[in-house]
């Protein structure tokens, strides 16, 4: 099975959601999707997240949109805060 990245993992799932996501539940399901990809991860779950964050945070693919929920670029277009089209 191919070994993906924190931010790659993360990508998929947000295009997949076709809305913005909490961090925190984009953070879980990136680290469980690791951790069924390539069985037993090293660390402890905060650190899996931490480091899940680090790597979302860097990679410009992604957009904070304010109060904890993160995008991807193509979804959000030129908007910078949700609106009622998304339903989270």
């Amino acid at each position: 099975m191919a070994k993906y990245s924190y931010a790659e993992l993360a990508y998929r799932i947000l295009r997949e959601a076709q809305r913005p996501l909490p961090v925190r539940q984009l953070l879980e399901q990136v680290v469980a999707e690791q951790q069924k990809n390539e069985g037993q991860l090293k660390g402890s779950l905060p650190q899996l997240m931490a480091s899940a964050y680090t790597e979302i945070n860097l990679d410009q693919r992604f957009v904070h949109l304010g109060e904890g929920l993160w995008s991807i670029r193509e979804l959000v277009g030129t908007r910078t805060t949700p609106d009622d089209s998304w339903d989270i």
